[in-house]
C-alpha cells in the first residue's frame, strides 16, 4: 500500500456507526459488503477481522443500535439523580441534543423489508415503552395513562426531527418544551 493511500482500520463500533448513517441516508437495501467497504474506503478484510458475514453484521448493527441509543441511555437515567419528571425532562433533552432517534425511521422501515429483523427493533421498542411507562407512572399518572403518554412521547421522538428540521435550534427547543408540558400535563405529580 502506497503512502498515498494508507489503510484505514476501523473499530468495531466505528464501522456499526458508519453502517447506521447509510441505512438512514440509503436504506438498509445498499447495506451490502462491497458497498460499505468501498463508501468507507477500506478493505473486505477489514470487514471480515470484525465480522463473520453479513448476517453476523446486520445482527451486530441492530444489536448496537439498541445498546447504544436504548440501554446506555436508560442506565446513565437510571444512574441520574432526581424526580421521575426530572429524568424524563433529561431524556427529551438527550435524544433532541444528541438526536438519539436519528436512526429510528430508517431501521423500521428497513425491519419492514427484512423480517428476520422485526424480533430485534420489537426488543428496543418494548424496553422503551416499559421504561417511559415507568416514568409516567412514578409521575403519578395511571396505567392506562401512562401506556398512552409513553406512546406519544415515542412519536414525537422518532419524527422531531424531520418534523421541525427548517426550524432553528432555539425554536426546536421551544417546541420540546411545550411538548414536554403537553406530555405531563404541565404539573409536578407524585
Amino acid at each position: 500500500m502506497s503512502a498515498n493511500n494508507p489503510v484505514q482500520h476501523l473499530s468495531r463500533e466505528e464501522w456499526l456507526e458508519k453502517a447506521l448513517s447509510v441505512v438512514s441516508s440509503k436504506g438498509g437495501a445498499k447495506l451490502r459488503i462491497n458497498n460499505l467497504v468501498a463508501g468507507v474506503g477500506v478493505t473486505k478484510g477489514s470487514f471480515y477481522w470484525h465480522f463473520k458475514h453479513r448476517e453476523d453484521f446486520v445482527r451486530s448493527l441492530i444489536d448496537h443500535w439498541h445498546e447504544r441509543y436504548t440501554l446506555r441511555v436508560s442506565d446513565y437515567l437510571d444512574d441520574f439523580e432526581g424526580s421521575a419528571q426530572e429524568k424524563l425532562r433529561k431524556l427529551m433533552e438527550m435524544v433532541f441534543v444528541e438526536q438519539l432517534t436519528r436512526h429510528d425511521l430508517a431501521i423500521r422501515s428497513w425491519a419492514v423489508a427484512e423480517p428476520k429483523l422485526q424480533a430485534l427493533v420489537k426488543r428496543t421498542d418494548d424496553h422503551r415503552m416499559n421504561y417511559l411507562q415507568m416514568l409516567f407512572r412514578g409521575m403519578g399518572f395511571t396505567e392506562e395513562e401512562a401506556a398512552l403518554r409513553s406512546r406519544v412521547f415515542l412519536g414525537y421522538a422518532a419524527w422531531e426531527a424531520g418534523l421541525f428540521e427548517t426550524m432553528t435550534k432555539s425554536q426546536r427547543e421551544q417546541k420540546a418544551i411545550a411538548f414536554f408540558e403537553l406530555i405531563t400535563g404541565g404539573r409536578e405529580l407524585g
